[in-house]
């Protein structure tokens, strides 16, 4: 009797814990205008070219999108749903996610041997790259590093040889790039 109890009250706090989940969503504005997001019952005020980190619970959500300077509708999502961490993208911009090798050895980086090309604004950019396109209104996390974070910090990688990835808004990346080839 007592297993059988336990059992049924380790079953309901798996349950319960499911519901309860929540995820970390970066709401992020690359656009030039000040945006108003309304998610359910709470309102974010988003600066152009800021971005903010907060929880929400796992499930379906409403999201609507306001530019402010003109108080016109710009994005409205019903049943929006967000199942992981991730990015909301409330201006339905493009990001990129570059991959690459970190050799402890060197301390240096490497590009991956899969290189792929991308297009953007009309230039080819060859590297381990993935694009993200403008119609993907939540993109679920599958980079190591955010939109602020450096991807040549290596200080937490030990093995030899680690990928990491580190997502990108379009402009940083275009930024980022010609950084490096200087």
């Amino acid at each position: 009797m007592r297993i059988l109890s336990l059992s049924v009250i380790v079953l309901c706090l798996f349950l319960s814990s499911c519901f309860l989940m929540s995820h970390d969503v970066v709401i992020d504005n690359p656009s030039n205008y000040k945006l108003s997001v309304f998610l359910d019952e709470e309102t974010f005020i988003l600066a152009p070219k800021n971005s903010i980190e907060i929880s929400v619970s796992h499930g379906k959500h409403q999201v609507r999108v306001i530019e402010d300077s003109s108080k016109i509708e710009k994005f409205i999502w019903k049943d929006l749903a967000i199942k992981s961490d991730g990015i909301l993208n409330i201006s339905g911009s493009e990001y990129v996610i570059e991959h690459c090798i970190f050799n402890n050895f060197e301390n240096t980086t490497t590009k991956d041997n899969k290189k792929k090309s991308v297009i953007i604004n009309d230039f080819t950019y060859y590297g381990n790259l993935e694009l993200i396109k403008a119609d993907s209104i939540f993109i679920p996390k599958s980079w190591d590093r955010g939109l602020e974070e450096n991807i040549s910090s290596i200080d937490d990688v030990n093995p030899r040889n680690k990928t990491l990835s580190k997502i990108f808004r379009v402009g940083d990346f275009e930024n980022d790039f010609l950084r490096n080839v200087r």
